[in-house]
C-alpha cells in the first residue's frame, strides 16, 4: 500500500528514537558493572573472596575503551573502600570520576602520541605495584587503538598508517584486530603479560558479534586464537602488500618464518590468574528495544542472523524480509519491529563523509519510498564514521523529499557521502559521545501491510 502525501510519519519517527534510547540505556556501563558486582557477591565464588573479601591486599584500576568513565563510576559504587588509585584511558574529555583515578584521552580510531604516553604510563603503573596485588582491569570498544605502544622495530607512525588503512579496506572487526594484535605491545595477552604474576578480574563490554574475548579490544588479557599466518592472509586477501608500511608486512612475515614469537595462546601461564567477564552486549541491548517496542504497540521481531556483511548486503537482506521476499520466522501482521544490531562493513572508495549506519539507511531508501516505513539505524557509541553523527532515520517520505533538494541518492552513495545527504534533510541522528559502546543498533518500523 502506498502512502499518500498527508500519511504523518512523524508518530513512528518517535517511536523508534523511543526504542534506541531504550537499547542504549540497557547497556549503560555504570549499571552494568554494578550488576556484574552484584552477581559475583551472590555467588561467593574464589573470585569475589580474592577481590571483595581479602584486605590483605590493594586493589588498583586499570582500563581502556570508550565506555571507561562510566565503567569506573560503577566500579567505584560498588568497590569504593577498596579501590583508590586507578589508571585510566578514554576517547573523550570525560574526567575520572576520582582524584586518585588517573584519567587520559588517547587517539581513537587511530592512536596517537598521547595514547603512546598514556599506555606507557600504565605499564609503569602496574609494574610498580606488589606482586600480590589485584587488578581489576575494565576494558571496551576503542580500546584498541588507546592502548597502542607498537611492537619493535615498528613506529607509532607505523602503526597508525596500519590502522587507517585497515579502517577503510572493508575488513571485518575480527580480521582487523587480528593484526592489531600482532603489530602492538599490549594487544593479544600482551597486558596479561605486564600484569603477572598478579590477578587480574577484567570486566568487558562488548563490542564485537558473538564476544570473543581474544578480539574485543583485541583481546589484551585474553589467549589469542590467531597467528601471524592469519594475519598474512588477510594482508594477502584485501590486498593490503603495498597499501601497509613495510616494517609491518616484514614483521608478520618474520612471525610466519617463526622468527618471532607468536601471541600467547590458551595454555600460557600468563593467564593462570585472569579472569575475564562479560558484562555487556549488542544483545543486551536489542532485547531491551524489542521489549520497547512492544509497550508502544509493535510486534517485535529480532533479526539475529543479519548482524554483520557488508552494508549493502544487510540493507537488501533487511528489505528482502520486510518485502518478504525471503522468509520470516513467522509471518505476522503489521505493526512490526524489526530490530538488528552487530556491524557491517563498507569499503570506502569515495572521499565523502559518512558511516556504516547512515549508508545502512541511504541504501535502504529506494526500497521503502512511497511505503509507511521508517528505517533507523545508529552506532551505540554515538559516532557513525568519521563524523559527529551517530546514525541517520528515513522514511517513505524521504526519498521524494531528496528530490525536491536535487539530491541524487546514487551519487551520494558512490562518494560514500550519506552525512551530507541526511544533513541535508536534517535526518541526522545525533547524540554526542553516549559512553558505551556494543556496535549498532538497526530499526525498521512497519504500520501497514507492505505489498
Amino acid at each position: 500500500m502506498n502512502i499518500s502525501a498527508s500519511f504523518n510519519f512523524q508518530d513512528i519517527r518517535q517511536d523508534a528514537h523511543l526504542i534506541l534510547q531504550a537499547g542504549l540505556q540497557a547497556v549503560e556501563p555504570a549499571n552494568l558493572i554494578q550488576k556484574a558486582i552484584e552477581k559475583l557477591k551472590l555467588e561467593r565464588g574464589p573470585v569475589f573472596q580474592s577481590f571483595f573479601e581479602s584486605t590483605d591486599q590493594e586493589i588498583i584500576l586499570v582500563g581502556a575503551g570508550k565506555a571507561v568513565t562510566a565503567m569506573t563510576r560503577g566500579l567505584l559504587a560498588a568497590m569504593e573502600q577498596r579501590v583508590i588509585r586507578g589508571n585510566t584511558i578514554g576517547s573523550s574529555q570525560a574526567q575520572a570520576p576520582l582524584s586518585t583515578i588517573e584519567y587520559t584521552v588517547g587517539g581513537h580510531p587511530v592512536p596517537d602520541e598521547s595514547s603512546l604516553r598514556a599506555s606507557q604510563r600504565l605499564i609503569s603503573f602496574i609494574e610498580n605495584t606488589a606482586a600480590s596485588t589485584g587488578i581489576v582491569n575494565l576494558l571496551s570498544g576503542g580500546a584498541s587503538s588507546l592502548l597502542s605502544i607498537p611492537e619493535k622495530p615498528l613506529t607509532l607512525a607505523d602503526l597508525q598508517q596500519l590502522y587507517q588503512v585497515l579502517i577503510h579496506c572493508g575488513a571485518t572487526i575480527d580480521e582487523i584486530n587480528c593484526l592489531r594484535k600482532h603489530c602492538s605491545v599490549l594487544a593479544g595477552g600482551g597486558l596479561a603479560k605486564v600484569a603477572r604474576p598478579r590477578k587480574v578480574l577484567s570486566f568487558i563490554i562488548s563490542d564485537v558479534v558473538g564476544d570473543p574475548l581474544d578480539v574485543i579490544g583485541s583481546g589484551p588479557t585474553a589467549p589469542d586464537e590467531s597467528s601471524f599466518i592469519d594475519a598474512m592472509n588477510i594482508v594477502t586477501h584485501y590486498k593490503l602488500e603495498h597499501k601497509i608500511p613495510a616494517t609491518v608486512f616484514n614483521l608478520v612475515q618474520a612471525g610466519c618464518n617463526g622468527e618471532i614469537p607468536e601471541t600467547p595462546g590458551v595454555n600460557d601461564p600468563i593467564f593462570e590468574k585472569v579472569t575475564n567477564i562479560i558484562v555487556g552486549n549488542n544483545h543486551m541491548a536489542l532485547e531491551k528495544m524489542a521489549w520497547k517496542a512492544q509497550q508502544l504497540g509493535y510486534e517485535p521481531l529480532i533479526l539475529s542472523d543479519l548482524r554483520a556483511g557488508t552494508v549493502h548486503d544487510l540493507a537488501h537482506k533487511h528489505m528482502a524480509i520486510i518485502f518478504q521476499d525471503e522468509p520470516t520466522e513467522s509471518q505476522i501482521p503489521p505493526p512490526i519491529a524489526y530490530i538488528s544490531g552487530g556491524e557491517g562493513t563498507v569499503n570506502v572508495t569515495g572521499s565523502g563523509k559518512g558511516g556504516r549506519n547512515q549508508e545502512f539507511v541511504l541504501e535502504s531508501i529506494t526500497a521503502i519510498a512511497g511505503h509507511p516505513i521508517v528505517v533507523a539505524s545508529m552506532g551505540s557509541d554515538g559516532i557513525d564514521g568519521n563524523t559527529a553523527a551517530a546514525g541517520a532515520i528515513a522514511d517513505g517520505w524521504s526519498l521524494t523529499r531528496a528530490r525536491k533538494k536535487a539530491l541524487d541518492h546514487h551519487e551520494y552513495l558512490h562518494h560514500n557521502d550519506s552525512f551530507h545527504f541526511f544533513e541535508a534533510l536534517h535526518d541526522l541522528i545525533i547524540t554526542g559521545p553516549t559512553g558505551t559502546n556494543v556496535m549498532d543498533l538497526r530499526l525498521i518500523l512497519t504500520r501497514k501491510d507492505v505489498p
